[in-house]
This record gives structure tokens, C-alpha cells and sequence, in this order.
């Protein structure tokens, strides 16, 4: 499993309600189809619900080098205050374990995303 990106940042002002989704892509360059799921977690490093972000998919195959997979990760800022959180997206898939990503600029992640929402 392959992701074209290891980090995010998301920042919009106080009040807002629309920040635009950034894309990611998950490529397969193995020898059999790759099942991925995305999992977003119910909580952020401030043990806070994390039920303003959101994928266009959850899971999909992806065949040997085949066309990636495309999943947009949205924001939605209403309602959070001023401010930084950071949130982790896992990417488990069968037979591979999970790749993680902590949500903010690391120098070298895990695997997975990172970045961090930032809203002023």
C-alpha cells in the first residue's frame, strides 16, 4: 500500500463553515488486489469528538497496479473553536497490519497521514 501524501493541514477561521477536502490516493503496487478500510477516530489528541471530519469513502480494492483509489478527507469547521487538534487516520489492510499517521507535521511519519487541523 502506497498514499501519496503523508500530512495535511486544514486551517480556517473561527466560525466558518467550508473548507475545501484535500485528496489522497492509495495506490496497490503489489502482485494481489489491496482491501483498504479508513478508519477516523472517535476522539482527537484532546480527547475530543472527532466527528467533523470526514472521508468520501471508507474502503475500497484497489488491483496491481491499477488505478489509486481516491478519497477526499474533509473538515467541518463550525462549531470548533480557536485553536489546533490533531487527529491520527489508520489504514489497516489484510494481511499488512495498519499504516497510522499522527495528524501533524512530523519529520518522518509512520506511514499513513499526517497534519493537523488549525482553526483561528
Amino acid at each position: 500500500m502506497q498514499i501519496d501524501r503523508d500530512s495535511m493541514l486544514f486551517e480556517a477561521v473561527e466560525g466558518t463553515t467550508t473548507v475545501p477536502p484535500q485528496p489522497v490516493r492509495i495506490f496497490n503496487p503489489g502482485a494481489a488486489p489491496l482491501n483498504w478500510q479508513l478508519i477516523i477516530p472517535t476522539l482527537d489528541d484532546q480527547r475530543r469528538s472527532v466527528s467533523w471530519v470526514r472521508a468520501s469513502s471508507a474502503r475500497n480494492t484497489v488491483q496491481p497496479g491499477g488505478t489509486p483509489s481516491l478519497v477526499n478527507i474533509a473538515v467541518d469547521p463550525s462549531g470548533l473553536r480557536a485553536g489546533s487538534t490533531r487527529f491520527r487516520l489508520s489504514w489497516p489492510r489484510r494481511g499488512c497490519g495498519r499504516a497510522t499517521g499522527d495528524r501533524r507535521p512530523p519529520a518522518n511519519p509512520p506511514g499513513g497521514h499526517s497534519g493537523a487541523a488549525r482553526f483561528q
